[in-house]
C-alpha cells in the first residue's frame, strides 16, 4: 500500500541506503495499479477536507506518484546491493526526492503518452464520480430545509418525497437532470415501516446508500446548472437595464423636445416684437438695402433657422454666431427654405411669406415630432 512506499523512501537518507524488507518487497510486487485499489485510497468524505485525493487521482498525480515510488524502491535497492553503475560519489550525493521529483516531470501524463494512458483515462473518470456523488451528499442541508417544507411531523409519502426530488430540481435549476438520474420508483424503495410516513432519517438513509454505490449525476451537471442560472440573471438584468435605457431615452428626448418648443416660442415672440422683422411681416417688406443688413433682427433670423436645423458653420464644424447678412447666410435661408419654406423664383429673399413659414409653430412641431 502506500504506507510501503513511505517506509521505501524514508529508508534513503541522502548519503545512505537500506535495503528493503522481504515484507515490503512482497507487497511492491502484489501491488496492482487498478481502478478498485485507487478507490481504496478515497478518503471517508468526513476526513475529504479540500477534495485533495481526488484532485490528485483526477489531476494523474496519484497514479504517477506511486510508480514513481515503486521505481525509486527499486532503484535505491540497487544502489543497496552494488549492482548500480553509478559511481560512489553519485551514490553519496543521490537524494530520492529529487530522483521522485524527476521522475514525475519526466511520466507525468501532459509530458508522455504511453500504455498507461488508458488507466488514467480511468481512474480521472473514477474520480469524476467521486466528485459527484460527494456533491450530493454535502447537499444534505439543502435535502433537509426541503423536506421541512412538506412535512408536518409525521414524515413523507412516496408521493410527497417526488414533490420533494421536483422542488430541489427546479431550486437547482437542472431542467428535470435531477430527476432523471434517480432510479426508477426510488421513493417506493425506500427501507421504512410506513410508506406513507417516511422520516428524514430513513430517507437519507437509503439515499446515502444509493448515492455512494452508483453514478448518479456529476458535478457538471451542477455546475453547467448553476452557469445556465446566472447567465439567465444576467439576460435578465441586461434586458432591465435596456429598459431602462429605452426610458431614460424617451425622457431625455422629451425634455429636449419641450426645450426645443420653448425656444422657438421664445424666438417667434421675439420676432414679432423686433422692428425690423415686423417691418417685413406686417408691412411687407423686404430684407435688403435700405434695411439694415446687421444687427438683432438677423441674429434672430439665424436663431430660428438652427432651431430648423440650419447652422451656420465655421470651417471646423462648430456653430457660428453672427449678426450680418451676407453671402454664407444667404445660402443657409436658401437650403432651408428649399425645404421647408414657400416655392419662389427669388429664393434668397427674406418676405413675408417666408417668415409666416419660419415662424410657424404647427409645421415646426410636426418637423421635429414633438407633440402638444
Amino acid at each position: 500500500s502506500i504506507r510501503c512506499y513511505q517506509l521505501t523512501a524514508d529508508s534513503f537518507s541522502a548519503g545512505s541506503a537500506m535495503p528493503v524488507s522481504r515484507a515490503q518487497e512482497q507487497a511492491l510486487k502484489e501491488l496492482k495499479l487498478n481502478g478498485k485499489y485507487f478507490t481504496s485510497l478515497l478518503l471517508p468524505m468526513a476526513e475529504a477536507d479540500g477534495d485533495f485525493d481526488v484532485y490528485l487521482m483526477e489531476n494523474d498525480v496519484m497514479p504517477v506518484l506511486l510508480q514513481g515510488l515503486d521505481a525509486l524502491s527499486r532503484h535505491v535497492d540497487k544502489l543497496a546491493s552494488g549492482k548500480s553503475d553509478a559511481s560512489s560519489a553519485r551514490k553519496q550525493k543521490f537524494n530520492p526526492l529529487t530522483w521522485l521529483a524527476q521522475y514525475l516531470l519526466r511520466n507525468h501524463p501532459t509530458h508522455s503518452s504511453d500504455h498507461r494512458d488508458e488507466l488514467y483515462r480511468h481512474l480521472r473518470e473514477l474520480a469524476s464520480v467521486e466528485r459527484g456523488r460527494r456533491n450530493l451528499l454535502r447537499r444534505l442541508p439543502e435535502f433537509e430545509t426541503t423536506w421541512q417544507l412538506f412535512t408536518h411531523g409525521d414524515g413523507l409519502s412516496t408521493s410527497q418525497i417526488e414533490q420533494v426530488f421536483q422542488q430541489l430540481d427546479t431550486l437547482w435549476n437542472m431542467d428535470g437532470q435531477f430527476i432523471r438520474s434517480l432510479p426508477a420508483n426510488f421513493a417506493a424503495r425506500i427501507p421504512c415501516a410506513d410508506l406513507n410516513k417516511v422520516t428524514f432519517n430513513e430517507f437519507w438513509t437509503f439515499f446515502e446508500e444509493i448515492v455512494s454505490t452508483h453514478d448518479l449525476i456529476r458535478l457538471s451537471v451542477f455546475e453547467n446548472a448553476e452557469k445556465r442560472r446566472q447567465m439567465a440573471e444576467q439576460e435578465a438584468q441586461d434586458a432591465l437595464e435596456r429598459q431602462r435605457q429605452r426610458e431614460a431615452n424617451i425622457a431625455e428626448e422629451e425634455r429636449q423636445q419641450r426645450l426645443l418648443k420653448a425656444q422657438f416660442e421664445t424666438l417667434c415672440a421675439d420676432a414679432y416684437l423686433n422692428p425690423e422683422l415686423n417691418q417685413i411681416m406686417i408691412k411687407g417688406a423686404v430684407l435688403a438695402y435700405p434695411m439694415d443688413l446687421k444687427g438683432e433682427h438677423i441674429v434672430l433670423i439665424l436663431q430660428l433657422l438652427r432651431a430648423w436645423g440650419h447652422s451656420l458653420m465655421d470651417t471646423e464644424g462648430k456653430y457660428m454666431e453672427q449678426d450680418e447678412w451676407d453671402e454664407h447666410t444667404k445660402e443657409l435661408w436658401i437650403g432651408w427654405r428649399k425645404l421647408h419654406g414657400p416655392q419662389t423664383n427669388y429664393p434668397g429673399v427674406v418676405d413675408a411669406e417666408s417668415l409666416k413659414v419660419l415662424t410657424d409653430k404647427e409645421a415646426f412641431q410636426a418637423f421635429h415630432h414633438i407633440e402638444e
